[in-house]
């Protein structure tokens, strides 16, 4: 006969983990990139940006391993992109390649290094202004 207890109780299910092995891309960066639209005239300015961006990815710009695009609510309207590159140098190449040139993109600025960019406060990953 059964004990009472183990036909009620279920058997704990096995947790099931998974891990992806990034050991081919020690130096991968992952970039969110987002715009929430306030105002109406924001649309435009997000359209804008589209085929811009979908110009920039159909190049195939070397280190670029994939890209993303995101939608995280529809009102307000919350678009984005994520990229994963294979490394720094490679993602600052193409930032200051001729195929994302200042004239799409404003105007130019300073140069700016890595460490630069580490020193910036945490979720602020710009280079800082002269």
């Amino acid at each position: 006969m059964p004990h009472p207890e183990s036909t009620n109780a279920e058997m704990p299910r096995p947790i099931l983990r998974k891990t992806v092995d990034l050991s081919g891309f020690p130096d991968l960066v992952v970039i969110y990139l987002g715009m929430t639209v306030n105002h109406w005239t924001g649309l435009k300015t997000l359209f804008g940006f589209g085929p811009k961006i979908a110009e920039s990815v159909e190049a195939h710009p070397d280190g670029l391993l994939l890209h993303e695009p995101l939608l995280w609510s529809m009102l307000p309207p919350h678009v984005g992109m994520r990229q994963y590159w294979r490394d720094f140098d490679a993602l600052e190449r193409w930032a200051r390649s001729d195929s994302c040139d200042s004239r799409r993109h404003g105007p130019p600025r300073a140069p700016c290094s890595l460490p630069e960019v580490e020193r910036a406060e945490p979720g602020n990953r710009r280079c800082p202004r002269p």
